[in-house]
């Protein structure tokens, strides 16, 4: 299939080493990859570092050995390197360029491989790992993403991660620590510790590859890599549909010993020998048309459809070796363009172009613009432009998102004394908005004011809860400390060490680390109560002007130094967030362009996906992501009748979940029922887990069994209570009014209090409002701070938890046991186990009726047409990151 020489991104007149580059086609984390020509005229695929990394000694040595990797390794089915210079000012490395798509996309717009596809790709892929193993390489990631389907066979790409056989397995681990690979294709061993690499594990991951291939599915398939893992380690994988023919070579590729593994050469045998064709076919050279040319076929249709533009499709359907090198999310949006939910499968719009304004739109203010006094999703997605912490979350798509990386640290923490200390060195050029330096006093300061609930109030209490049990510590504004620095679990020997000192072990502790609550503050600049109206900046971006309920604006910081900073693109010069009354409102601007999206990713209204849903033109800036969150109506246990667990259990069985699931929206735009408490992604989560019948009555209510346990809660003929809800989200309006009328049918009245949005946190989060006001039910939701199962239940759940102010424990559930077991969960470093006590807790949590699950939430949201960068990421909730986007000009 012709490519066309002219993409989306020309780069005129632009040079890589002898490479005239032609155009650009993609662009990741760590570089961009371009489509060139040699002075001969041949094209290659050009892959450029970025210039941030290029600066970094160990990404360079990284690159180094990839290339070094890659030019040993030659053969049919692999994508030689024709040129490369690793120590260039800008690293580059130039290839063969194979017009085909990986693997991955085949699939994705095929379906599975018939019978005889998969034999060309099996007996491709082993002669590819003969010849690489003969190289005395291993090849480590072995996935769909980096295998190119041809017509002539498979090729194998991407030695980013390959290592010399003989070398010390330790080096599957990169500088952070964590193993190295694509989990669903990993072998059992290289999740050991110490991992063992032989060539035996590529030979794993071809027996994984051929299952995928066979049914669009790996051999171990959990939602959460955690699980993944441990299904390789202790389970037989699943070959589901894989036909008879190779099921039994499949399976001694899976086998969880290494040694009984068959090597390439006995693949190869068995290719040579494999049965023959059960049907017959057409020639599948290049120039027939046979089966394989109607598929081709069939795939440039589903392209093209995809993305709206011909040339687009055509581009999807030539994807170059080089491209294995950006993020597999990345080769599918350079190659298929901006397109419906185009952001939720890799980067749409990609481009590291600065300049302009970024507008965002938003329904609802801050609960606070103070790091430290913060809990709403958005603002901690939206303070990466002004605050900075000693780690944070990638920028980059999807579940990578939630990979933790060093931000004002110069690497992620030195643990000692059995996990209980946390050992943390500051990077050189970090500043202030001023120009100051950055200091280890400066974070030590901004952490301490967490515990000052008295003139701070609002944020996550993690920290305080793993750093000072006992409740010592009262704040910097009440510490004799003359410094302000008294809090003795936190030590700053110099400016630029920070040492952590835990009275236990916690697991989860530098996830906590990465929350906005974990900030620095300039204690010359904190204005205590009122810092939120003009937080100091250690970010790129600093408030110019701010008019609560109406504008927030912010300009770039002349003084952030770009160098210390890998983590934000800063692409925008200015940011403009303006605040409206309505959501309807909202959508307007969204659509006609005054806004680029929506600052609170609470998703589009429902007429607002009717329009949008009806028009491809529309459609095409539609994202449906999944959020994490779940939707849910509590029950305060300080409220009368809600102590009593039958008054609660007559509310869930009255409850109509298909209406409510309607009422948010329905299953697109507002998320499956959700039978129990704890969401899919985390780990220790049972989806089939339904203590009250929801997904067996297909969400409907039983309203005998609701009658049954008013009678039991000595309230026969009903009750009455108050519903509190945020006036201004018509969703949660519109649930809870529905939820009004079926409560009705069993003689439950209700009113509701429609709180301002501003201000309803401020109410709910109080457990003395909430008894003062009465409210029997708080419909609200709730994501994982970070995506664990002490991230998600504990502020939920764990009765030590309740607080005076920022309480999110909105049930003020208080059940010893279950404190216990979360005690025991947040000790174990076994994730599997760890996810089998959650899985005890939320089961104890459903059997208190605390809460009722509503939702498992999907939303529709907007991806204005100037945005570029555009992706979903799991640490933020499955909304855009923010920190990565720009605006065309």
């Amino acid at each position: 299939m012709a490519i066309p020489d002219k993409g989306a991104d020309c780069v005129d007149n632009r040079t890589i080493g002898t490479y005239r580059l032609v155009s650009r086609l993609g662009a990741g984390g760590m570089g961009e990859v371009y489509l060139a020509h040699s002075p001969s005229g041949r094209r290659v695929a050009v892959k450029a570092v970025h210039a941030q990394l290029a600066e970094d000694p160990q990404f360079r040595a990284r690159f180094r050995q990839e290339v070094a990797a890659a030019r040993r390794v030659s053969g049919a089915f692999t994508a030689p390197v024709v040129d490369a210079d690793p120590d260039a000012a800008q690293p580059w490395m130039a290839t063969v360029y194979v017009p085909a798509p990986t693997l991955s996309s085949y699939i994705r717009n095929n379906g599975p491989m018939p019978l005889e596809e998969l034999w060309q790709l099996f007996a491709g892929l082993a002669e590819a790992l003969r010849d690489i193993h003969r190289a005395e390489m291993i090849h480590r990631d072995l996935k769909p993403s980096n295998v190119l389907v041809t017509d002539d066979g498979p090729r194998v790409i991407d030695f980013g991660i390959a290592k010399a056989i003989g070398r010390n397995a330790s080096e599957v681990r990169t500088q952070t620590g964590q193993v190295v690979g694509t989990p669903p294709f990993m072998a059992p061993e290289q999740w050991q510790v110490p991992p063992q690499i032989s060539p035996a594990t590529d030979v794993f991951a071809l027996g994984s590859l051929l299952v995928y291939a066979a049914t669009g599915r790996g051999p171990f398939d959990a939602v959460h890599p955690y699980v993944t893992a441990y299904q390789i380690v202790h389970h037989e994988p699943d070959l589901g549909t894989l036909p008879t023919s190779l099921r039994a070579v499949v399976a001694r590729c899976l086998d969880k010993n290494p040694a009984r593994r068959p090597t390439p050469d006995e693949l190869l045998t068995v290719a040579h020998r494999r049965p023959a064709a059960t049907t017959v076919h057409a020639p599948t050279d290049r120039g027939s048309a046979g089966v394989r040319r109607v598929r081709r076929g069939r795939r440039r249709r589903a392209l093209a459809l995809t993305s709206g533009v011909a040339a687009v499709g055509l581009l999807a359907a030539g994807i170059p070796a080089a491209l294995h090198w950006l993020d597999e999310s990345s080769q599918q949006t350079a190659a298929s363009g901006a397109g419906y939910n185009a952001a939720t499968e890799g980067v749409a719009n990609a481009s590291t172009a600065k300049g302009g304004t970024l507008r965002f739109g938003a329904t609802q203010e801050a609960d606070s613009w103070d790091p430290q006094r913060s809990y709403y999703g958005f603002v901690w997605n939206f303070a990466r432009y002004y605050t900075r912490q000693l780690v944070t979350f990638a920028p980059r798509p999807g579940l990578r998102s939630t990979t933790l990386v060093p931000d004002l640290a110069t690497g992620l923490a030195k643990v000692s004394n059995g996990g209980k200390t946390y050992t943390y060195v500051l990077r050189d050029g970090i500043t202030w908005e001023d120009g100051s330096p950055i200091t280890s006093q400066d974070i030590k300061y901004g952490i301490e004011r967490s515990w000052a609930s008295d003139v701070v109030s609002g944020g996550p209490a993690h920290l305080q809860k793993v750093l000072d049990p006992k409740k010592t510590y009262e704040g910097p504004y009440r510490d004799e400390d003359p410094r302000k620095l008294g809090l003795e679990a936190i030590e700053t020997p110099d400016s630029r060490t920070i040492v952590f000192h835990l009275p236990e072990p916690n697991g989860d502790f530098e996830e906590m680390l990465a929350l906005p609550v974990a900030s620095p503050v300039k204690r010359e600049r904190d204005t205590g109560s009122v810092y939120e109206l003009r937080p100091f900046s250690s970010g790129p971006y600093k408030f110019e002007s701010y008019d609560p309920h109406r504008t927030l604006v912010l300009v770039r910081n002349e003084h952030w130094n770009e160098e210390s900073d890998r983590i934000r693109a800063a692409l925008p010069d200015r940011i403009e967030v303006t605040f409206v009354t309505d959501a309807n409102d909202l959508d307007k601007g969204l659509l006609s362009g005054e806004f680029d999206l929506d600052l609170n990713g609470t998703g589009l209204s429902q007429a607002a996906v009717s329009k949008t849903q009806a028009s491809a033109g529309l459609r095409s800036h539609l994202d449906n992501a999944s959020t994490g969150y779940v939707r849910y109506a509590a029950f305060p246990q300080s409220v009368e009748p809600m102590n009593n667990i039958h008054c609660r259990k007559a509310v869930t069985y009255a409850a109509d979940k298909k209406e409510l699931q309607t009422a948010r929206g329905g299953p697109v735009a507002g998320g499956a029922i959700a039978p129990n408490m704890l969401p899919p992604s985390i780990v220790g989560s049972e989806p089939a887990y339904d203590p009250y019948g929801a997904l067996i009555n297909n969400g409907k209510p039983d309203l005998e069994k609701a009658r049954k346990e008013l009678r039991a809660c000595g309230n026969p003929n009903g009750f009455s209570t108050v519903i509190s809800v945020r006036k201004n989200v018509p969703a949660q309006v519109d649930t809870a009014v529905a939820l009004q009328k079926q409560l009705k049918k069993v003689g439950i009245n209700t009113t509701i209090d429609r709180i301002d949005g501003a201000a309803t946190f401020d109410v709910i989060e109080s457990p003395k409002a909430v008894r003062d006001r009465g409210y029997g039910i708080i419909l609200t939701g709730f994501a994982a701070d970070f995506p664990t199962g002490q991230g998600f239940l504990r502020p939920l759940a764990d009765g030590r938890f309740i607080l005076k102010e920022g309480n999110n424990n909105y049930a003020e559930l208080n059940d010893p046991d279950i404190n216990a077991l979360f005690d025991q969960a947040i000790t174990e470093q076994d994730p599997v186990k760890a996810g089998n006590i959650y899985q005890q807790i939320n089961r104890k949590v459903s059997e208190h009726a605390a809460y009722l699950p509503i939702t498992y939430e999907k939303i529709l949201m907007w991806r204005g047409p100037r945005l570029t960068n555009v992706y979903t990421a799991d640490s933020y909730f499955g909304r855009y990151d923010y920190v990565s986007l720009g605006v065309k000009q």
